[in-house]
């Protein structure tokens, strides 16, 4: 099974190889912190876990993974973060969803917009294949 660091690991590696082209600011969180500073370290909830810069569109990125099956469980997104999610493309932003299926071994970059605006509990992979990130 991979582990979630060695799926965002993945993900930059992605934006690495690109060089110039592409900027990667992975932003703290709670789990870095409490590497770096011991149990009790704490990091005030953020919007997502980088911002992107690639080829001149900026973005702020949330990565994720799930090992359903049939779908991506909208609870794996934390409450903070689908908020700021609603919050930044309101005003005009783009946030984007880099989700791997451990399963398939698939990557799909959705837009936030697509994530909100469904009134169920997750996601299928079937409904979003047109998202696929062949990386």
């Amino acid at each position: 099974m991979q582990s979630w660091k060695a799926v965002e690991k993945e993900f930059e590696s992605v934006f690495a190889a690109k060089g110039k082209g592409a900027f990667v600011h992975r932003v703290s969180d709670t789990a870095a912190a409490k590497a770096t500073s011991g149990k009790k370290a704490f990091v005030k909830a953020q919007p997502s876990d980088y911002f992107v810069v690639d080829e001149g569109h900026t973005f702020f990125a949330e990565v994720k993974s799930s090992q359903d099956l049939v779908s991506f469980p909208h609870s794996n997104i934390q409450p903070f973060q689908m908020a700021s999610a609603r919050r930044i493309t309101k005003a005009g932003g783009d946030y984007i969803f880099f989700i791997k299926n451990l399963n398939t071994n698939r990557w799909y970059c959705i837009p936030a917009e697509v994530i909100i605006a469904s009134e169920k509990k997750s996601t299928r992979w079937a409904d979003v294949e047109t998202y696929h990130w062949n990386i």
